[in-house]
């Protein structure tokens, strides 16, 4: 008859089993446990006998507290959770119903089985002893390894520790040998004093003598020439065996207590833009030309300043702007094919900028044409007044194309804020259906114009399109090594730094790497560089990390010198797992915060970096890789949660410019309409930026 229970004993689960000596009887519900003891001599022949001996039979082997009944076997009698013996979805009807039923230690298979012999069985356990044997190497490897593990992160400790210990002994030998040169010195010095003694002896004695003999001033000749020898050959050992080496100097982490040179003046940065990307010839074809004619002979254009404008799509504004406004932002069917032929050149032009993006367009996708702006001139007396189209708005990487249609025109270019060079100036004459385009870049160096008396007695339009968002106000530029590679822009909030913050991502590993003309018109800019070169084993002293800092303090005046209007974001070096390259971070960002202090607003550094340190200065284990590419032990790399901790910092960096930004900008727009329900509004930021940029000024 098979006997059913329920298990009510409550042993801790992480208590470990052990060997019972049951009695045999007793309350089925398994509360209560019988004493530890030892194996004694067991007939392993008799089964009941020797479960009994090892385990309280009263209990389920496993020793633990289930929510499970509890089975016995028909043939030792001992207890076993249904659990544990894979009987699930039994209740205690089915179970009862058992007539005879034999526990894992009674149940022998009716065949046998060719993997293993007799010999190989183990009728303790009913394991075999090559289990357990392969259980037991598989423990010896977990344990090596995590002996080695520890052993990895010691690395660095011990390291640290012989280098000192050696240092320390080379001083320890250098002090001694001073100290015996010191003590040869003496001695010899004694000597020298005994001989002068001994002359002022003999002078003496030669003065009181009423008349020296011929071989006494021999004597005397001989004895000065030897002192003067002596004194010579002193001196020469004095210069050639004076110690000249001196106590190691490690960095420390303050700058404060050292007078930096004054750093070298900057080189001039050079920009390598061109006025124009050059011209191409009849674009488009006649009959699309003829169509977007009659398109605009029906629009509504507005008197501006030598001309008339009208636009589409997105709105572009600028100083002096009177274009209409159009219900959509969406383009006529006229325009779309110009503007899917001007995308195709667009993308061409990005990716050959940029190669490397090319094979991740999802990613990184090449501006697109969303805004075009509309001039019309009717005869000599229309011009354009010279300027750039360096708005804000314009997307930094993009390309600015301009189609005319109609009378040719003479277009002007001319260098900004300086006076007219021949190379500098240049002009083009773009005829009827024809195409010219500018990047974005020159025109923070480039002006264009069109002079009086250009455009011949006839009808002129010139279609400019452009990339345009007010998102582009906060347009980032990030130039950084390794650590940065993780730090991606996009939509995704999650994983990108979000709509709000275009922007594009430039690899300089070390400081001589970045490139300043990368920055041009960018909003913002971010540098994460120099521990590729603080760690060169060159670089051992102070002065060579003030020297490090003095460079890339030039590479930042190089970019203001490009770009003023940018806000310049540096980032500390983050810590490493060695202590000793800390000593050369540390002291590099004393130097680095001293100097960006003295930059002006413009130039900020990155707060919050110290939260990537332990308390001992090391890098923080949970925001780091443990493994590099190679396999060896990472110092210096962060993994994915620690580059989303570093795009936090960064993006609340420049997330408190944009937002002082849009704040002021709303305010002044409010200001001039007198609208106190919108003043009001302003508490919903920064949930509502492009409500508000939507907002006709």
């Amino acid at each position: 008859m098979i006997r059913l229970s329920f298990c009510e004993s409550r042993v801790s689960p992480r208590q470990q089993v052990g060997f019972w000596s049951g009695s045999g009887s007793g309350s089925r519900t398994g509360s209560s446990r019988g004493e530890k003891s030892k194996i004694t001599e067991v007939d392993l022949s008799d089964t009941e006998s020797l479960c009994r001996s090892l385990w309280n039979s009263d209990k389920c082997p496993c020793n633990n507290s289930l929510d499970s009944w509890l089975i016995d076997c028909s043939n030792c009698k001992q207890y076993w959770h249904l659990d544990c013996v894979t009987l699930y979805g039994l209740d205690d009807a089915d179970i009862n119903k058992l007539v005879k039923w034999r526990c894992p230690f009674c149940y022998v298979a009716p065949v046998s089985t060719s993997q293993f012999t007799q010999d190989d069985s183990c009728l303790t356990c009913r394991n075999t002893r090559t289990l357990r044997d392969a259980n037991h190497a598989f423990e010896v490897a977990a344990a090596a390894s995590h002996i080695k593990n520890t052993a990895a992160n010691n690395e660095d400790d011990l390291t640290s520790h012989s280098s000192a210990i050696a240092s320390e002994n080379a001083m320890k030998c250098i002090e001694s040998e001073f100290k015996q040169l010191s003590d040869r010195c003496n001695h010899m010095f004694h000597d020298v004093s005994k001989n002068v003694a001994k002359l002022e002896t003999e002078i003496t004695k030669f003065i009181s003598q009423p008349l020296a003999t011929s071989s006494t001033i021999e004597t005397h000749s001989v004895l000065l020439q030897r002192i003067s020898d002596q004194l010579e050959t002193i001196s020469k050992k004095q210069a050639n065996t004076a110690p000249t080496a001196q106590r190691p100097s490690h960095p420390v982490p303050s700058a404060g207590a050292f007078e930096a040179p004054p750093p070298p003046p900057p080189t001039t940065a050079k920009h390598h833009q061109k006025s124009n990307d050059g011209l191409l010839h009849e674009f488009i074809d006649e009959h699309m030309s003829t169509s977007i004619i009659g398109l605009l002979q029906a629009s509504d254009f507005k008197s501006e300043n030598g001309r008339s404008t009208v636009s589409f799509g997105e709105p572009y504004t600028y100083t002096g702007s009177k274009s209409s406004r159009n219900a959509t932002t969406s383009f006529p069917d006229v325009l779309q094919p110009v503007v899917d032929k001007i995308n195709a050149l667009q993308k061409d032009l990005f990716y050959s900028n940029h190669p490397d993006l090319k094979k991740h367009e999802n990613r990184h996708p090449a501006p697109l044409i969303n805004s075009c702006l509309v001039n019309r001139y009717t005869g000599p007396e229309s011009f354009l007044p010279s300027h750039s189209d360096n708005e804000i708005t314009i997307h930094p990487e993009s390309s600015i194309f301009t189609l005319s249609l109609g009378q040719p025109a003479t277009v002007k270019f001319s260098g900004i804020d300086q006076e007219p060079e021949p190379a500098n100036d240049t002009e083009i004459t773009p005829g009827h259906r024809s195409l010219y385009h500018m990047t974005r870049k020159s025109q923070d160096f480039f002006k264009h114009a069109i002079d009086k008396g250009s455009i011949a007695d006839g009808t002129r339009y010139s279609l400019t399109f452009r990339c345009v968002s007010w998102k582009n106000r906060n347009s980032t530029c990030i130039i950084g090594d390794s650590n940065t590679g993780m730090l991606n822009f996009g939509t995704n909030k999650r994983s990108t730094f979000g709509e709000l913050m275009p922007g594009q991502k430039y690899w300089a590993p070390c400081i001589r790497d970045i490139k300043p003309e990368s920055c041009i018109s960018f909003s913002n800019v971010v540098i994460l560089c120099g521990i590729n070169d603080v760690k060169k084993s060159e670089v051992n002293s102070q002065e060579d990390i003030r020297n490090l800092g003095n460079s890339l303090i030039n590479k930042i005046k190089q970019i203001k010198q490009l770009n003023p209007k940018c806000y310049v974001s540096v980032c500390p070096l983050l810590p490493t797992k060695s202590r000793e390259l800390n000593q050369k971070v540390n002291f590099f960002n004393c130097v680095l915060a001293s100097k960006v202090a003295s930059m002006g607003p413009g130039v900020q550094c990155v707060e919050g970096f110290h939260g990537f340190a332990e308390h001992d200065g090391t890098l923080v284990g949970s925001l780091s890789k443990t493994l590099d590419r190679h396999g060896g032990l990472d110092i210096l790399h962060l993994n994915p949660y620690g580059a989303r901790v570093l795009a936090g910092l960064i993006k609340g960096r420049l997330n408190r410019n944009f937002n002082l930004y849009i704040f002021c900008y709303i305010l002044v727009v409010l200001m001039i309409r007198d609208n106190l329900v919108k003043l009001a509004c302003l508490y919903l930021l920064p949930t509502s930026y492009q409500s508000y940029f939507k907002i006709s000024p």
